[in-house]
């Protein structure tokens, strides 16, 4: 999960980028209840209830584990990291991306 030094930088029309979201990676586990962890096991259930997390996830029918990244948004639209440090400042509540889901 952790992100490794790659070669130069480079472009390629085969190639689909996308952004560096810059924010706290996040396991959702839906398999029994609701589980909402960091990579080192920390619960994010209390700390971020406030973004509707807990509400949206648990609404969810099917037994997953989603993998994806808590993100802030700056004022333009960019994703900031150091603006999801101080979360009661922000100007709108941070998401959760998922990008990645297994069903059971």
């Amino acid at each position: 999960m952790l992100a490794t030094p790659g070669g130069k930088p480079f472009d390629n029309e085969e190639w689909i980028f996308e952004i560096k979201w810059d924010g706290y990676r996040a396991i959702a586990d839906l398999s029994d209840g609701l589980q909402f962890y960091s990579r080192n096991g920390l619960s994010y259930l209390g700390k971020y209830s406030m973004i509707m997390i807990e509400s949206g996830l648990r609404k969810q029918p099917e037994k997953m584990v989603l993998d994806g990244e808590i993100v802030a948004y700056n004022r333009q639209g960019i994703p900031d990291f150091q603006l999801l440090q101080h979360s009661g400042e922000q100007p709108a509540p941070p998401l959760f991306i998922t990008f990645s889901i297994c069903f059971f």
